[in-house]
């Protein structure tokens, strides 16, 4: 276990109180699901908890979840370039960046990714043309302002009119009232239901999966309410195949995909962009990653040998920021006074994690820097210590942008 997984499962829980207290239902779905079934725990990586939803009680938890301290709510509602009908309930002071789209989104921080369950438009004529405006927005963010069609022109006569935000406010909240599901006289899930997953997956789910209440996950040892038949909905969404063990399942056919993921627990996502700003090459790799995403899944080696190439240049500004924290002005001031007494014992203890996160970026050939006066610093007890070679390896691959302080490249503003 480390920061990042007990952040996260604090997260979790968080949420899972506010439904308990609220009576609000919802399902545990995704990895976080998959990996009750499989272990039991959560993982490290793991920057994000998926659930499920529907309409009715979705709406229930903005209402209790809205103005909760270091917690910001992301979807339509607040922000109306938000890319689908979902719910982010993000922690405001840690990180975690999808680099295939984080330009989609506001709120970089952990969270818990909220999958709406919900029904077809009704077909009377205001339905339709409210579900023409949800379909031209999507043709908009598929095809740009280029694009051509009477949902196109639709979205764009409403945005003309009552502006984006409001559009989208208004979508959201039409959404929740009248494509609840299928009608029923009793209480419950009937029929089927559309959803679409935050990884961009869309599904048609049976309602018996949610019937009578589902099932019980359980992970870390606490108990969170899962779907119904939890290893058929599993292959359903993973379209892989779960197969049981002495101790539990293993999925089969689940392919590897691309590490997009920068997760962080110590760290907010606004003092992440602050210093990321002025790292040219690291922002241009996580730039270009967004924009490649499509390539990147591609698999084809071309598009997989660059997108390594941009990830390398983001990684090396994610361990530069990491140490830049970690050295604080006492700390650098301690250095500088172990330096004047060539004391140059105390400068190896004193530079320990800058070595070791230094050693862990080698594997991946990445070499960083977080203040030019520490470097110069650190090359001289390498030098003092006889690694002549460490050294001159570690000045050939410097990148040119972190000879400067961090603190300078903050002048340059903000990420937006």
């Amino acid at each position: 276990m480390n920061i990042e997984h007990d952040r996260l499962y604090e997260l979790l829980c968080e949420f899972d109180d506010i439904c308990s207290k609220e009576k609000i239902e919802y399902f545990l779905t995704g990895e976080a699901l998959l990996c009750a079934v499989t272990k039991g725990v959560l993982p490290d990586t793991m920057g994000y908890v998926n659930v499920i939803m529907d309409c009715a009680n979705v709406k229930k938890f903005i209402k209790a979840a809205a103005g909760r301290k270091d917690r910001t709510l992301d979807y339509w509602g607040n922000d109306p370039d938000y890319p689908d009908f979902s719910v982010r309930y993000v922690d405001e002071k840690s990180l975690c960046i999808d680099v295939t789209d984080y330009e989609n989104y506001k709120a970089h921080g952990m969270f818990v990714a909220i999958s709406i369950l919900r029904g077809k438009f009704p077909t009377d004529d205001k339905s339709q043309k409210i579900e023409a405006i949800e379909k031209g927005r999507a043709q908009y963010l598929t095809g740009g302002s280029e694009t051509t069609g009477r949902e196109l022109k639709q979205y764009k006569r409403a945005t003309m009119i009552l502006g984006k935000a409001k559009v989208m406010d208004r979508l959201f909240n039409y959404i929740c009232r009248n494509c609840k599901g299928p009608k029923s006289k009793g209480k419950g899930y009937y029929g089927t239901y559309d959803i679409t997953f935050a990884e961009g997956k869309g599904l048609t789910l049976s309602a018996s999966y949610f019937a009578r209440g589902g099932a019980k996950a359980s992970l870390d040892g606490r108990e969170f309410p899962g779907p119904r038949f939890v290893v058929s909905f599993l292959n359903k969404a993973y379209k892989g195949r779960l197969t049981p063990m002495d101790d539990g399942y293993v999925m089969e056919g689940k392919a590897a995909g691309f590490d997009r993921l920068i997760v962080r627990a110590g760290v907010s996502y606004a003092d992440y962009f602050q210093s990321l700003a002025g790292d040219e090459a690291g922002l241009k790799g996580l730039r270009q990653l967004a924009q490649d995403a499509e390539k990147i899944k591609d698999q084809r080696k071309g598009y997989r040998k660059k997108a390594a190439h941009d990830w390398k240049a983001v990684r090396a500004a994610d361990y530069r920021y990491k140490m830049w924290e970690f050295y604080t002005e006492d700390r650098k001031t301690e250095i500088r006074k172990l330096h004047e007494a060539g004391d140059y014992k105390g400068l190896r203890r004193a530079f320990g994690p800058y070595t070791d996160a230094l050693e862990e970026a080698a594997e991946s050939n990445i070499v960083f820097s977080f203040d030019e006066e520490m470097l110069d610093i650190y090359y001289d007890m390498m030098a003092h210590f006889g690694l002549n070679k460490r050294m001159d390896a570690m000045i050939q691959g410097m990148p040119k942008s972190h000879e400067k302080k961090v603190e300078q490249e903050r002048e340059g503003g903000c990420h937006e």
